[in-house]
């Protein structure tokens, strides 16, 4: 069925291209790319829009991104990058995040993000190395250190893939930039300008495409005048791809009508529409992570290990989870917009943008498990010789093998629909003074908007029945079925899990002032905004008995603001300074340790920089420093303490519930030493059990006595020294309990879960040159060098009874407690909690992947003359530094994984090159009819090395075939 819903779609695709080729054949006559149509008066270009028309190449001179105003980039005080169509044309990219390819500093494939070390949003769960780039939207990126998800549509934000047939250029505004875009913006934005219709000449295009990994491709964009007063632009696609990994294919069509509409002069009407499909298969993991004594419910404690062996499959390609996980979109957007010239020098804009977008999947997790479910399913797996230093030693096997393994896997599907409304309006007004005088000549612009966005989104899921197993032998290296065990019988039953409902609501005004003096030498842009956001929650559980949950409503305002000066000593150079802030409100709801709600989470950023056009246009482009300050982000330590919930009685004694004692933990080595304490405890009832009303029977030790004191420090030390677990101590239900550790971070019992606020920071230089020696050669290069650190992991409160020494921010673990430290390293004063040095979460460190230093770089040279008119070549490539794939807490024992210097480890990657190619032949088939033939090939050193968790995709090649007329 699904296969035939998408044969119907693919016909569907290539009928409305076909018709919308013919309704533009017959709206106007055939002429070339170059020709024009005389007019008795021009068309006056509105502010708001960006004006191409100088745009040479690679070279773009105006842009709308950093202002909301059409702008010259080099009057700009802000680094500003503008990809335009040709370069895009040029490198073969088919998509929006391939056209951002060489635009360095950008990431766009990441395995260890800061803040979101343990959310898995990609298909595959932990067992995705991949980060938070493999969002299901595909717009997530890292700019700067930061992940953002604000790609915009000519302003508009858009969190779905899109098509590169409509991208007619890509602005990168780098840094915070929530003066005109609102929230979540730190390391910078994507706006990308859908192309529009040409209102002189009629043009059509068509190209074909084919090339490795079964890629198949077409296209159409056609445009022209409809009358005097109306245009059109019609841009379409079609694609079906394979990839170098096992059944990973994707199939796509996108279609998108644009119509403008001048009914008097100085008026203009924009009715744009989108609509795409997406269908992609085998999108889930390609092997499990090796580590045997986890429940799968429990993921995030996976990620230290590293993946299972299969010695017969080729473990860069295989992919054990099979053919039949999925996951298709279907996105629709409608955009109507009115610009009007009220007077001159006084513009109105107003815009209305209604998309949605709609996720439907199919998905597979689970984790290996060690002595449990049907004997006939076990088996013996490996894991990859590298992983050895973030391996785990507490799970009965040594490394490199893991016995009696099991593979306890759960099916899950689900269905999210995200609706979006936008809704901007901007009046601006330039005027000039003193314009004939050389000293007070001056242009001034100010414009006032506001904006408003409204995200409402329903997300439902089903799952693999939560007391339900499906087991599978982890040796088996057949490929993981839906609807079969691995031993032939029916999968266990699929339920539903939850309903998700959240309503997420943004109003901005903002004031944004642009002047130019003295012959444009000083320019200066600075503005102010207000930010008004609510969010509303409700979360159904259909597993906790339809537990509703409702958040608070988290409404909050923030101001923000951004300026900056430029000054050019001489007409090709100019200097410029720049501040700015960024802003993320606590759209979650979240409280601190104290139970108060938490802040906007704010970024300060300070910019310094150099803007270049020298020997006659011909060197341009950006070199800028700067550093951002990142202030509270919110961490969830569930162990920190929260004094706030005020749950222990200080003026009982401290009682602890020890179910797991010497007499039932001889597996724990601190336990068993610990035996003489627990016998003095018990003679001297400070360790004694008892019977509960319904019949349960539990141990209880008094740490308030010098016997009971005892034990407990025995057996903490005893962890300290590597012993290994000992049982857990924190049983905050049994009756007689009475410690510190009721009051911690986490609020399964207690009304909130607890925060702490820490910050970060990032600081580096960008460098975007363009060097055009001849109009025929152009040379790109662009440089990111970015360092990236953790500046406080989360301060923790003051706990006012530090008597219970035992609590469990004090416990001896790697993982959490004292994170593997001394307890006076941990805590500057061991009787402060307010003191914790957040060692081992990452304070002084990067605790991410991005590069230090990556270089992007891109060169084409075109002949225009001799035998070789008409042919272009272009040769480019990414080489990035070290990266830090794994920031390695602990070995997944509770003890730090320590080089020969007693220094923790970190795992990084190995530098990275890549090099692509391109060569292009341009012919003319008669008068009208100009064709090309391209080929790019890319990964041309046919890389295929292992890169921390992800391996390179080796070499892969495209052509095309395009004709123009």
């Amino acid at each position: 069925m699904k296969i035939q819903t998408r044969r119907t779609a693919r016909l569907i695709s290539i009928s409305l291209m076909a018709t919308g080729f013919a309704a533009g054949s017959l709206f106007g006559q055939q002429t070339r790319t170059t020709a024009a149509v005389e007019e008795d008066e021009p068309i006056e270009l509105s502010p708001f829009e960006v004006d191409a028309s100088a745009d040479e190449g690679y070279r773009a001179s105006n842009a709308i991104s950093g202002t909301r105003l059409n702008t010259r980039i080099k009057d700009l005080p802000m680094p500003l990058e503008v990809i335009t169509e040709e370069f895009i044309d040029d490198v073969g990219a088919a998509d929006l995040r391939e056209s951002l390819s060489y635009s360095a500093g950008v990431i766009l494939q990441s395995q260890n993000d800061a803040g979101s070390q343990n959310t898995y949003v990609g298909a595959g769960g932990v067992h995705n190395p991949e980060g938070a780039t493999s969002n299901k939207t595909q717009t997530s990126i890292k700019m700067r250190g930061y992940i953002t998800d604000s790609v915009l549509r000519d302003g508009y934000l858009r969190q779905n893939a899109t098509d590169s047939i409509n991208i007619g250029r890509v602005e990168v505004v780098r840094g915070p930039a929530a003066l005109l875009y609102g929230i979540g913006n730190f390391g910078g934005i994507i706006n990308y300008v859908p192309k529009s219709p040409m209102e002189e000449i009629t043009q059509h295009e068509v190209t074909f495409s084919v090339g490795t990994d079964d890629f198949y491709r077409a296209t159409i964009d056609t445009t022209g005048p409809l009358s005097d007063k109306l245009a059109y632009r019609l841009t379409g696609a079609w694609q079906d791809t394979g990839d170098w990994t096992d059944f990973n294919d994707q199939s796509h069509y996108f279609i998108s009508p644009v119509l403008t509409f001048r009914p008097f002069d100085k008026t203009k009407i924009l009715l744009d529409l989108e609509y795409g499909e997406m269908s992609q298969d085998g999108i889930g993991f390609q092997s499990v992570r090796a580590r045997a004594d986890v429940d799968p419910n429990q993921q995030d404690r996976l990620e230290r290990a590293g993946f299972v062996e299969f010695p017969d499959k080729d473990l860069r390609t295989f992919r054990w989870s099979g053919p039949d996980t999925f996951r298709d979109t279907t996105a629709w957007n409608a955009r109507i917009e009115l610009q009007q010239n009220i007077f001159e020098g006084l513009n109105f804009l107003a815009g209305y943008n209604k998309s949605e977008a709609q996720f439907e999947g199919l998905d597979v997790g689970g984790a290996l498990q060690q002595g449990i479910g049907p004997e006939s399913q076990w088996g013996t797996v490996t894991l990859r010789p590298h992983d050895a230093l973030n391996g785990d030693a507490d799970i009965g096997f040594e490394f490199g093998e893991i016995n009696n393994a099991i593979f306890d896997y759960r099916w899950s599907s689900f269905d999210e629909t995200t609706e979006r409304d936008q809704f901007r309006a901007e009046l601006s007004y330039s005027r000039g003074l003193f314009e004939d005088s050389e000293l007070l000549s001056s242009t001034h612009s100010v414009m006032a908007g506001y904006s408003y966005q409204k995200a409402d989104r329903t997300t439902s899921g089903t799952a693999t029945a939560q007391d339900q197993h499906n087991w599978r032998n982890p040796a088996d290296s057949s490929y993981i079925r839906f609807g079969v065990q691995g031993d032939g019988s029916p999968d266990a039953p699929m339920t539903p899990t939850s309903l998700n409902e959240s309503s997420a609501l943004n109003e901005g005004l903002y004031f944004v002032y642009q002047g130019r003096f003295w012959e444009d030498r000083i320019n200066l842009v600075g503005g102010i905004r207000n930010d008004k956001n609510d969010i509303r929650v409700r979360t159904t559980d259909y597993r906790n008995n339809n537990n509703v949950n409702l958040n608070d409503p988290a409404s909050q305002s923030q101001d923000t603001a951004q300026w900056g000066v430029s000054f050019a000593p001489i007409p090709q150079v100019s200097i410029f300074y720049l501040e700015s802030e960024g802003l993320q409100p606590n759209f979650d709801g979240n409280r601190d340790l104290m139970g108060n709600p938490i802040k906007a989470l704010t970024a300060k950023s300070k910019e310094i920089g150099v803007k270049v056009d020298l020997i006659e246009g011909k060197l341009s482009g950006t070199i800028s420093s700067y550093k951002i300050d990142r202030t509270g982000t919110s961490i969830f330590y569930w162990w920190a303490p929260s004094p706030a919930k005020g749950r222990f009685d200080p003026t009982k004694d401290i009682i602890y519930s020890v179910n797991e004692n010497p007499l039932t933990a001889d597996w724990s080595p601190p336990q068993v030493a610990a035996r003489a304490e627990w016998d003095a405890a018990v003679a001297s009832g400070a360790a004694y059990q008892k019977t509960e009303a319904d019949g349960a029977s539990n141990w209880y030790v008094n740490a308030s006595t010098p016997q009971g004191a005892a034990y407990m420090d025995k057996v903490y030390a005893g962890v300290a020294a590597g012993g290994g677990w000992p049982g857990w101590f924190f049983n905050r239900y049994a009756p007689d309990v009475n410690n510190a550790t009721l009051d911690w971070a986490s609020g399964e019992d207690a009304g909130f879960n607890g925060f702490a606020v820490g910050d970060d920071k990032s600081e580096g230089i960008d460098v975007q040159l363009l060097f055009t020696p001849t109009p025929n050669m152009q040379l790109l290069l662009t440089y990111a060098h970015t360092e990236r650190e953790v500046v406080n992991a989360g301060a923790f409160p003051t706990y006012p009874y530090p008597e219970d020494r035992w609590a469990v921010w004090y416990f001896p673990d790697g993982a959490w407690g004292l994170t593997g430290y001394p307890l006076n390293e941990a805590y500057a004063d061991p009787s402060d909690t307010g003191t914790w040095q957040g060692l081992g979460y990452g304070a002084g460190e990067r605790q991410d992947d991005t590069p230090e230093n990556a270089v992007s770089f891109w060169g084409s040279y075109r002949f225009t003359e001799g035998r070789l008119a008409g042919l272009s070549f272009g040769l480019g490539g990414q080489w990035e530094s070290e990266r830090e794939y794994f920031s390695g807490i602990t070995d997944g024992a509770g003890q730090l994984v320590t080089d020969e210097n007693g220094d923790r480890v970190i795992l990084s990657t190995d530098p990275r090159l890549n090099i692509d190619a391109m060569a292009r032949y341009e012919f003319s088939l008669s008068d009208n009819r100009n064709a090309w033939v391209q080929l790019n090939i890319n990964n041309l050193l046919n890389d295929e090395d292992l890169y921390g968790y992800i391996y390179a995709p080796g070499i892969s090649a495209r052509l095309q075939f395009g004709l123009t007329f």
